[in-house]
């Protein structure tokens, strides 16, 4: 465990050298799932601007409603033009009004293609304010979806939360992973 300490603190030194040789800032987590529990971590509970990122606080609270019975993933949603947001990622802006989706597909469109559209349309059946409220009952302190802002530390736990099946159920969780695994945006 010594020589592992010894490892993280000389991989955070070569982790500070080379961001303070770059531009803007820049955040680093580490944690070590294993045994050790380890942590190493540079500016990790910066709040930044989260972009696409806060589409996992909607993926987490849409599959917790499930696992609760407050929501059924097959339900459908018919697409409005009201609904279609025009910018970024996602193929359904491109979809006709009046195409239906289950909550289960705009959660999986949400994830592998990091659909603007399918966020907007859970976020408006979730409720942001209830969305505010599962993020901070999971444990996420630094995180506010309306200002669309969070660190690394908060998304760092709600990895940790999903991964040990602590947000749905077995078969929800294995099926939120699989979105996550599935996604175009890889790099």
């Amino acid at each position: 465990q010594a020589a592992s300490i010894a490892s993280l603190s000389s991989l955070e030194s070569q982790i500070r050298e080379l961001i303070g040789k770059q531009s803007g800032s820049w955040s680093v987590y580490f944690v070590d799932e294993s045994v050790t529990g380890q942590r190493l971590g540079v500016n990790e509970q910066v709040i930044y601007r989260a972009a696409s990122v806060n589409k996992l606080y909607v993926l987490a609270s849409l599959y917790y409603l499930a696992g609760k019975g407050e929501i059924d993933l097959d339900d459908t949603v018919t697409l409005q033009a009201r609904d279609i947001q025009d910018f970024g990622t996602g193929s359904i802006r491109y979809d006709p009004s009046g195409t239906v989706y289950s909550l289960k597909t705009l959660a999986r469109l949400l994830m592998e293609k990091s659909d603007n559209t399918a966020e907007y349309i859970l976020k408006v059946r979730i409720g942001e304010a209830k969305i505010q409220n599962l993020v901070e009952q999971f444990g996420m302190s630094q995180t506010i979806i309306k200002d669309n802002k969070t660190s690394l530390v908060d998304i760092a736990l709600l990895f940790k939360k999903m991964k040990n099946g602590e947000i749905t159920n077995k078969a929800q969780t294995a099926e939120m992973m699989d979105f996550l695994d599935q996604s175009d945006f890889e790099d």
